[in-house]
């Protein structure tokens, strides 16, 4: 006979049931089965680890805040993403800086990094609206895994029962074959809203 507890809890962590991020118990119960993996993922970032805890809880914060219905592994994905994009944004930013500072007072920089945040958004939300679509296509499957649920190299390899280097290789491949569809598609949105690629 099972033991009352211990279902209890098996319940709770292997539920599929939808919740949002504000849900305090869920939220705990998220960030213990998840920091750990976001703080690791952060490590092979070539930033201070003061960045990286920064950012790892910035994801947190953005899970808590989303009005997202979630489950135990779309939250997963979501908190990789966003993990990634962070990063990317930061090193932009970083980049910028490093770039544009010469002859500029920081106020000045500061300014037109948080006036461009408008065209991150919309960039990276075409991104990943087209890297759904050429997910959906034949043979395309790993990239959205990878980018759009979060998953690992090793994960999709378990998944799709490819070898890990073999998978490595396939995403090369798919991000060189698609560069050009995706800077298309970026351009194209931030047309449509009257901004441009910076």
């Amino acid at each position: 006979m099972n033991n009352p507890q211990t279902s209890s809890v098996q319940a709770t962590t292997t539920s599929e049931t939808p919740f949002h991020g504000s849900d305090r118990s869920a939220f705990s119960e998220v960030y213990e089965r998840y920091s750990k993996l976001l703080f690791f993922i952060a490590r092979g970032f070539n930033i201070p680890q003061e960045e990286r805890e920064e950012i790892v809880q910035e994801c947190f914060i953005r899970f808590f805040e989303s009005d997202r219905a979630f489950t135990m592994d779309s939250a997963k994905g979501f908190l990789v993403v966003v993990l990634r994009r962070l990063f990317v944004d930061r090193a932009r930013r970083r980049k910028f800086r490093k770039t544009e500072a010469v002859g500029c007072d920081i106020q000045s920089i500061e300014t037109k990094l948080w006036v461009s945040d408008r065209e991150h958004d919309v960039a990276l939300q075409a991104i990943a609206d087209i890297v759904a679509e050429i997910s959906a296509e034949p043979g395309n499957a790993a990239l959205g895994m990878f980018y759009c649920e979060g998953r690992s190299v090793r994960e999709i390899s378990d998944r799709i029962g490819e070898a890990v280097g073999s998978v490595t290789s396939k995403l090369s491949r798919l991000r060189s074959r698609h560069t050009e569809r995706i800077r298309a598609g970026v351009t194209a949105a931030l047309e449509s809203q009257g901004l441009a690629l910076a």
